[in-house]
């Protein structure tokens, strides 16, 4: 029969006989005769503020308990979880999941958790989502998700730790859980893991020989090659304006010389060069390392994750030419194919026009041959 959920809003304890009320109801949803029978229960929107009615269902392994008023989960065993649902409840604390060493997949979106230390108790962890709950730190939560050897399935969306900040928390988050197949409800595809290959960003101090903290922009040949030829854009612009003769030069040909200077320069190319020229006179001044250090170019991720997003789309970008490169050169290379065999099927067919015109000189020079053909005989 339907379930009506209990009032809502009253204060007082519940009750010996309310508990056992609860417990019918749930006994007879879970469609078993005996509570220590049931191994599935989904007890959705029934306004329940406790678990402690669940006490004798000793052999749960599926439980759904979403949609209601709890607060904790404290009051009963719980130990032979296999997969339990507890989203949009008011729950802060994740402590009694740790005697669920059996517990594969974790639901509890649109609750109150702030830490999720607990769940290193739960070995067998598949899938966890978290969405929308009270995560401040993403450091100690990676911390504690990072020790699941069988996490798969990840959700942090819409946590306070996130804010504003969703490319870095998605490029972190799969730096750290390198298993993950699906993230906030994304495949992670191939693609994602190219992004985030390397080393996290640490808080050493910059090599001078590089102009990148990430190897994969430092040494990418497309950014080297578009930085290079910039930079010699540059040069050869500014060597030009260089040798007219200063009483000479006119207004038109100084604008002339400028425009083109700064069609060339990008701003990251700009800032390159100015960054390039910080660390010579730094050199040249003996500045010490930590100071040249703190400046953003050379700031670590954990302190600039904007930065971090740059790189991000930077990687994402490159990697987006490079494909396209190799399909470019695979279509000329096809295009290529195709006009050697045009060439080669234009040349047979010439061939073929030659042996033809030879067939009919052939002809033309042979004694004519009457072909004599007989008539069938009419009936007599």
């Amino acid at each position: 029969m339907p379930l009506v959920p209990p009032p809502q809003g009253e204060d007082e304890p519940a009750t010996p006989g309310t508990d056992s009320a609860v417990t019918q109801r749930l006994l007879e949803l879970s469609g078993d005769e005996r509570p220590e029978e049931a191994t599935t229960l989904i007890a959705r929107q029934m306004g329940l503020t406790t678990v402690g009615p669940l006490s004798p269902f000793t052999d749960l392994e599926v439980l759904s308990l979403s949609h209601n008023l709890l607060t904790s989960l404290a009051g009963c065993d719980l130990s032979r979880l296999v997969s339990l649902n507890v989203s949009f409840n008011r729950i802060a604390s994740l402590g009694p999941l740790s005697s669920c060493q059996r517990l594969t997949h974790l639901f509890a979106s649109n609750n109150q958790i702030a830490c999720l230390a607990p769940l290193v108790s739960c070995p067998l962890l598949v899938a966890v989502s978290l969405y929308r709950n009270e995560l401040t730190s993403l450091d100690n939560a990676l911390s504690s998700l990072s020790r699941l050897a069988n996490l798969a399935e990840l959700d942090l969306g819409s946590n306070p730790c996130s804010a504003g900040q969703e490319e870095y928390v998605r490029h972190r988050t799969l730096h750290k859980l390198r298993r993950l197949s699906v993230l906030d409800g994304d495949t992670v595809t191939p693609f994602d893991h190219e992004l985030v290959a390397g080393d996290e960003p640490s808080l050493a101090a910059p090599r001078a020989s590089r102009l990148f903290r990430d190897p994969f922009l430092d040494s990418n040949p497309i950014l080297m090659q578009y930085l290079a030829e910039a930079e010699a854009s540059r040069a050869h612009a500014c060597g030009s304006a260089s040798a007219e003769p200063s009483g000479e030069a006119t207004p038109h040909s100084d604008t002339k010389g400028v425009s083109s200077v700064l069609t060339l320069r990008r701003p990251m190319v700009e800032r390159l060069r100015l960054t390039a020229a910080t660390m010579e006179a730094a050199s040249q001044a003996g500045t010490d390392a930590a100071q040249l250090a703190s400046q953003p170019m050379f700031t670590s991720g954990d302190d600039a994750p904007d930065k971090s997003a740059e790189t991000h789309r930077v990687r994402s970008l490159l990697l987006s030419v490079q494909q396209l490169t190799l399909e470019r050169d695979e279509a000329r290379a096809g295009r290529s194919r195709a006009v050697a065999e045009a060439a080669a099927a234009a040349t047979e067919l010439e061939m073929l026009k030659r042996e033809h015109q030879q067939l009919r000189s052939l002809l033309d020079q042979a004694p004519a041959i009457t072909i004599l053909s007989t008539s069938p005989t009419e009936p007599g």
